[in-house]
C-alpha cells in the first residue's frame, strides 16, 4: 500500500514539472470569468476610443448618469449598442435616444446629461426623480425633438428653452407640480453675453457662448410687422426676425452711417464665424409663452 501511495506522489510530482514548460502556469493578468470595468472601452463601443471620441464621451455620460440615478443593466463590459433604452444612430454613430421612462429611478437628474450633444429624444417620465431641473438640460442640443419629463416630483422652475423640442410633456409637468418657466432677461441694448433673452417681450433668443459677440441692434418696421435685429459689434452684418412668428426675416450688412458710408463702402471686414453665430441663433429663436 505504502509502494502505491509513493508511485501516486511521484507521478503527482512529474505532473507539476510538466506544467511550467507546457506553458501550463497561471497568469496573473488573466481576467477572471466576473471581471469588470467602469470605463468604457472599445469592447463597449465597438470601435477604439480614438476613433470615435464623441461616441466614447457619450459612454462616459451614460456611466456618469449610471452612478447618479442608480440605472441597472448597463455594465461597460457589455456592447453599449444592447445597453437598455439606449438608441445609436448617425454616422459616426453617436448616442441619439435615452428611454428611462418608468424605471423607480431616484434622485437628481446629474448635470452631466447635457453632455448628451448628439440626442434628438429623451425619456424619463414615471420615475420618482426629484429636486430643480439642472442647468445642464439647457446644453441639449437643438436637435432634441422629443423631450418627456412628467411623472417625477420636480421643484423649482423650467428652462424655457426645453421648450425647443417640439414634442414635450412640459405642460402636464408644469400642471401636476405647479412649476413655472424660469425668469429670462429683457435683451439690454450693446453686447450680449451668453445666454437666454427676451426681445422686446414677444421673443427668446439664446446666445452661444463661442464666437464673435453680438448685440441688440435695432427694431424696424416692414411690411406693417416689427422685426428684431442682431448685429456684431462692429455693425458690419445683421440678422432679423419677425416678431409675431420668430421666422428669420433679414440676413445682410448693415446700414451705416454717413461716417462710413452706406453699406459695403468703407466697411470693417465682418468677424470670423460671424455667420456661424448668427445660424445657432437662429435655431434658437422662439415666441414668449
Amino acid at each position: 500500500k505504502r509502494a502505491r501511495l509513493g508511485a501516486l506522489a511521484a507521478a503527482c510530482a512529474a505532473m507539476v514539472a510538466l506544467a511550467v514548460p507546457l506553458g501550463l502556469t497561471q497568469r496573473d493578468d488573466a481576467p477572471g470569468p466576473t471581471a469588470t470595468t467602469s470605463t468604457c472601452t472599445a469592447r463597449t463601443l465597438g470601435v477604439s476610443r480614438a476613433s470615435n471620441p464623441g461616441l466614447a464621451a457619450d459612454c462616459d455620460v451614460l456611466l456618469a448618469i449610471k452612478s447618479a440615478l442608480g440605472v441597472s443593466g448597463w455594465s461597460a463590459g457589455d456592447a453599449l449598442r444592447h445597453w437598455r433604452g439606449v438608441t445609436l444612430g448617425g454616422t459616426p454613430e453617436r448616442v441619439t435616444g435615452l428611454d428611462l421612462s418608468d424605471n423607480r429611478l431616484t434622485g437628481s437628474i446629474p448635470m452631466q446629461l447635457g453632455g448628451l450633444t448628439a440626442l434628438t429624444a429623451l425619456d424619463l417620465s414615471g420615475n420618482m426623480l426629484s429636486g430643480d431641473l439642472p442647468a445642464g438640460l439647457r446644453d441639449l442640443p437643438p436637435t432634441l425633438a422629443t423631450l418627456r419629463l412628467a411623472g417625477n416630483s420636480f421643484t423649482g422652475c423650467i428652462d424655457e428653452r426645453l421648450r425647443l423640442a417640439e414634442t414635450n410633456d412640459l405642460a402636464t409637468l408644469m400642471a401636476a407640480r405647479g412649476l413655472s418657466w424660469c425668469p429670462v432677461t429683457t435683451a439690454p441694448q450693446g453686447a450680449l453675453a451668453a445666454g437666454t433673452y427676451e426681445l422686446h417681450g414677444d421673443l427668446i433668443i439664446d446666445i452661444p457662448a463661442d464666437g464673435p459677440r453680438v448685440q441688440r441692434y435695432v427694431r424696424i418696421v416692414a411690411g406693417g410687422g416689427f422685426h428684431y435685429c442682431l448685429s456684431d459689434v462692429i455693425e458690419t452684418r445683421q440678422v432679423c426676425f419677425h416678431a409675431q412668428s420668430g421666422q428669420e426675416s433679414l440676413r445682410g450688412s448693415v446700414y451705416r452711417s454717413s461716417r462710413h458710408g452706406a453699406s459695403g463702402a468703407g466697411d470693417p471686414a465682418s468677424p470670423a464665424g460671424l455667420e456661424t453665430v448668427f445660424d445657432k441663433i437662429a435655431a434658437t429663436v422662439r415666441t414668449v409663452p
